[in-house]
């Protein structure tokens, strides 16, 4: 059963697609519409869940399910997949381009491909004062702490000491 995201425990499972490009306001509510029916639907075990979701900076999608009484199987996870996998497709979004990452600079948010990251950075295009999506968080509490992070304090900070010695 779908419920506010702020109703839901800080421990509640946390799952986050990122959209390959920015999502539109028709797109938005769309996603929305179809995001609220499926969470009204999602069951475990044939027993429903308290679920929820949110549209954030309109590019990711976050959706959340709490777990303490109705432990959710692998088949409520795929369920929840081919629910955005449908979305997706009626969208013409991608939510499934691991190869992306989701940057905030100057306030603005760009998405850079995996591949060109290092050197962007060694080319000081990207700043060390810029912020990451940290999109492998798994609980609801962590959004608040956890999602946004500076790139120096990410993955990527390895590119920043070598940019060091270069």
């Amino acid at each position: 059963m779908y419920k506010d995201l702020k109703e839901l425990p800080d421990n509640s499972k946390l799952w986050i697609f990122q959209a390959d490009r920015i999502i539109s306001e028709s797109e938005k509510i769309k996603l929305e519409l179809g995001l609220k029916d499926f969470c009204h639907n999602w069951t475990s075990h044939d027993k429903p869940l308290e679920t929820s979701f949110a549209v954030m900076h309109n590019l990711f999608i976050l959706l959340c399910a709490n777990d303490a009484e109705n432990p959710i199987g692998g088949c409520s996870i795929d369920t929840s997949v081919k629910a955005i996998k449908t979305l997706q497709s009626q969208n013409n979004l991608d939510f499934f381009r691991r190869d992306l990452v989701a940057i905030i600079e100057d306030k603005q948010i760009g998405l850079y491909p995996t591949t060109e990251i290092k050197n962007r950075i060694m080319n000081e295009t990207i700043s060390d004062e810029a912020l990451v999506f940290n999109n492998a968080i798994r609980h609801k509490d962590d959004i608040d702490t956890n999602w946004i992070k500076p790139i120096k304090e990410s993955w990527m900070a390895k590119y920043f000491a070598n940019q060091m010695y270069s």
